[in-house]
């Protein structure tokens, strides 16, 4: 088995078309693939199928070997579809093996937290977790499960984020990182359970595109209770509902602070300003 240089061909496929001028969407035409799939060649996040390789190298007008990179091609041997692999190589191997035996060969092993990110794309999320939890105590769990985190299906994750990446200030930016890979009630419970530091508040401002609606209107009535002109109240104000933010505007406005109201209206609807206004 060959494995080849996604770089390399990535590159070479968009050096070919560029030279062609031709679109992506007229190179994938030629060869009966959709453009995203060109797309992803060319930022070497997948290779095109072995029987593509002919056709791209003519229709561009290259050398096979020269698309290809022949030269510094690796060779990867696998006997017969019982012979062991260790993890390394599984991993450069993956982008060319079906799925299923992806899933066979990685059943004997026990791959690190680094090798399962590449392995990653090519496992199904049981088998992902399965072999993820078995890393947890190892050196950068938590840093490199982000980048695991979007093959893993929710379930799995929220087990994984349980067992190996406490909820605590140490891991706030980890948290954050994988806040979009999970259901928004689960980060609106780590909003929840967070203690509201200066350094937490920061953490939870990032936190904002991926809670609930509720969530943050709570959030906001709690900042504004504590302090009415708090300066990171202004942060939150696009993802808050419009009748918290014009109750809010309403309340500074009684207090003659117009200056901070201010900083509001811009998030709210014509027909609420009209009717704030005429109050």
């Amino acid at each position: 088995m060959q494995i080849f240089d996604a770089r390399h061909i990535g590159q070479q496929i968009a050096a070919g078309r560029k030279a062609k001028n031709m679109t992506q969407s007229a190179l994938a035409d030629q060869l009966n693939v959709s453009y995203q799939a060109v797309s992803n060649w060319e930022r070497s996040q997948s290779l095109p199928d072995i029987d593509k390789y002919a056709q791209l190298a003519a229709v561009l007008g290259l050398n096979l070997d020269d698309l290809i990179g022949a030269e510094g091609a690796r060779t990867v041997t696998i006997v017969n579809d019982d012979a062991a692999v260790d993890a390394r190589t599984l991993a450069e191997a993956a982008p060319v093996m079906k799925p299923a035996q992806v899933e066979e060969k990685v059943a004997a092993l026990s791959p690190t937290m680094a090798t399962l990110k590449e392995i990653a794309p090519f496992l199904g999320s049981a088998t992902l977790k399965e072999k993820v939890m078995a890393q947890l105590n190892t050196p950068d769990f938590a840093p490199l499960l982000v980048a695991i985190a979007p093959f893993l299906g929710a379930p799995d994750l929220e087990a994984v984020i349980t067992a190996g990446v406490p909820e605590d200030e140490d891991h706030l930016q980890v948290l954050v990182q994988l806040a979009p890979f999970r259901h928004s009630a689960a980060n609106d419970a780590l909003a929840q359970r967070l203690p509201k530091s200066s350094g937490t508040l920061t953490a939870i401002k990032k936190l904002l595109p991926f809670l609930s609606r509720t969530a943050v209107d709570e959030l906001f009535r709690t900042r504004a209770q504590a302090d009415l002109t708090a300066a990171d109240l202004p942060a939150l104000a696009p993802f808050v509902s419009e009748p918290v933010l014009a109750a809010h505007v309403q309340q500074l406005s009684r207090l003659g602070d117009g200056q901070n109201a201010r900083k509001f209206m811009p998030f709210l609807s014509a027909t609420t300003l009209v009717s704030l206004l005429g109050n």
